[in-house]
């Protein structure tokens, strides 16, 4: 009885750990709106593989290239060229670049308050903010396998960035 036992326990022990291997390697979909991701592809992936979401930010007064492009030419006379960037010509200076260059310090500490491992804030062409942060998807999004969840994602990233450039204020 005791070798009978062995087996069946042996069998038991076997057979879960097949079962708890398929859930954790194997993802499938469950129906046309549902997908089941295994443990392993829930496992968040860093910036440095996924890749980092940014936003561009311009002041009052600074247009980027493309919104030069659809100004009427009348329009266009108000602005000054700076790098990839128009400025309007009464705040071309370097007031304004200060100015600037204080509101990215400003960024920068608001989302270092929020503890984030990694992000980046910068002055672009002396006139623009750009904020980048990871966009930590995990396989599954990645790998476009779980669109609504990257989707999800993307949205809170772009609501965390709003949220800190516009009021900054914590909880």
């Amino acid at each position: 009885m005791g070798k009978v036992k062995s087996a069946i326990i042996t069998a038991l022990i076997v057979t879960a750990v097949v079962v708890l291997s398929l859930f954790a390697t194997i993802s499938c979909p469950l129906g046309e709106v549902e997908r089941y991701n295994s443990f392993i592809s829930a496992i968040n992936m860093g910036g440095d593989i996924t890749g980092e979401a940014y936003a561009m930010l311009y002041p009052e007064g600074v247009i980027s290239d493309g919104d030069y492009k659809l100004l009427s030419e009348d329009d266009k006379g108000d602005y000054t060229q700076h790098g990839g960037l128009y400025v309007e010509t009464d705040k071309h200076g370097d007031e304004f670049k200060e100015s600037v260059k204080s509101d990215a310090d400003i960024l920068n500490a608001r989302f270092g308050e929020k503890g984030y491992s990694k992000y980046s804030v910068s002055v672009v062409d002396d006139y623009a903010i750009k904020v980048t942060v990871p966009t930590n998807f995990n396989y599954a999004e990645f790998t476009g396998r779980d669109e609504s969840s990257a989707q999800n994602k993307k949205t809170l990233i772009g609501n965390t960035v709003n949220y800190l450039t516009l009021s900054g204020e914590r909880d």
